[in-house]
């Protein structure tokens, strides 16, 4: 499917949390003010939102913020509702897949060019894919158990470096966890109770 595939709407590669956050950021100094000296934070509009950094927010000059980028691609299984490709789960998982496949092609065409460049059109510059190349793993959500079932098995699939977060229900996948061998990062913001329940 390449060139083309990618969707402005799904895909901001590319985009780097580094180039962006602002050592005077409402929200650094919100965490710097609650005491944490260190954060790592990702862009999150589309599918794949972008590249992380590890930030220091101990230190409020700006040259001293970032403390390594990129450390990963930040990866939203979510669907919209649209009515266009993707608009289902099935869609999504599609689409990263295909977005694998094209990034393949891309870089045995720009090999292959490399090496021998005459009677060869030269590849065009593709943002997306060398945003997904240039990934040094991949960030994908699971919080209930089918869904940590089902990114394992995605990952291991597009053989990509990865890390599972969320993890709401990881006490329930131990077992597949440990199998995987994959790094995790349990997230601390549960759903809040609805009252008259449980």
């Amino acid at each position: 499917m390449y060139p083309g595939l990618v969707d402005a709407l799904s895909t901001f590669s590319w985009e780097r949390v580094a180039d962006k956050v602002r050592a005077n950021d409402p929200r650094v100094e919100a965490a710097r003010g609650a005491g944490f000296t260190s954060a790592m934070t990702f862009p999150n509009n589309g599918i794949f939102a972008g590249q992380g950094a590890v930030m220091n927010l101990g230190d409020a000059r700006p040259s001293r913020l970032i403390v390594q980028a990129p450390v990963g691609q930040y990866i939203s299984l979510s669907v919209g509702g649209g009515r266009g490709f993707p608009s289902s789960l099935m869609g999504v998982i599609a689409y990263i897949r295909q977005c694998y496949i094209d990034l393949d092609y891309y870089r045995q065409a720009k090999a292959a060019y490399d090496k021998d460049p005459k009677g060869r059109t030269r590849p065009e510059y593709d943002r997306a894919l060398e945003g997904l190349a240039e990934s040094p793993r991949l960030l994908f959500p699971a919080v209930s158990l089918s869904e940590i079932d089902r990114v394992l098995r995605f990952a291991k699939e597009l053989k990509q470096p990865a890390v599972l977060y969320g993890l709401h229900e990881g006490f329930r996948a131990t077992e597949l966890l440990k199998a995987a061998g994959m790094p995790v990062i349990v997230s601390t913001k549960w759903p809040t109770r609805v009252a008259g329940t449980g």
